[in-house]
């Protein structure tokens, strides 16, 4: 059921977006995430914040509050992004401190990331910047290669759990706390 946030009748929605899927531009014979939602939701006024590759899964939020939108993916943002990433091989001590800080992308020096070994050949990374497909592109800089890469947190939203291709309405609190960063 369709239910609009009680504070100023916008819909915001946490989506999990299953592999093989488009975050938002449709490329001719691919499935987009939006279309995945058009059967249960009124998508021509639905944004998504941000995007994932389509090699990537996890949580997306869709919303029809561009104040909102603009708080969670504006340049800059201080809503942080967590992913839980799968490599090749176990990342050394020099890797991990290399991800944390001192990569640039694009010529561009990148903001210092939160990295943690989350498991044999597993991290966990935490930004608050999102350029095209950067943590695939920092793993390449430091000799790892990603195999899977799973979204799990925008600020206060998890993913939970939510099943791939699965939607739920934010909650007040996810609401209240992604609000708290529009005056950033």
């Amino acid at each position: 059921e369709i239910t609009l946030d009680r504070e100023n009748d916008k819909l915001s929605i946490a989506f999990y977006k299953p592999l093989g899927i488009v975050s938002t531009q449709p490329e001719k014979g691919y499935t987009t995430a939006v279309d995945l939602l058009k059967d249960d939701l009124p998508i021509e006024k639905l944004s998504p914040c941000g995007r994932l590759d389509i090699d990537s899964q996890g949580l997306m939020i869709f919303t029809t509050d561009g104040s909102l939108a603009k708080a969670i993916i504006g340049e800059n943002s201080p809503i942080d992004k967590e992913y839980l990433i799968r490599v090749d091989q176990e990342p050394t001590d020099a890797q991990i401190a290399k991800l944390r800080h001192g990569l640039s992308l694009d010529e561009k020096p990148l903001k210092r990331a939160k990295v943690t070994r989350n498991g044999p050949c597993r991290i966990k990374m935490i930004l608050i910047e999102g350029k095209k497909r950067q943590i695939r592109r920092m793993c390449d800089a430091v000799d790892l290669h990603v195999i899977g890469l799973t979204r799990t947190r925008i600020g206060p939203v998890k993913l939970g759990d939510l099943e791939p291709a699965g939607w739920r309405h934010l909650n007040d609190y996810e609401l209240t706390n992604l609000r708290k960063q529009i005056s950033y």
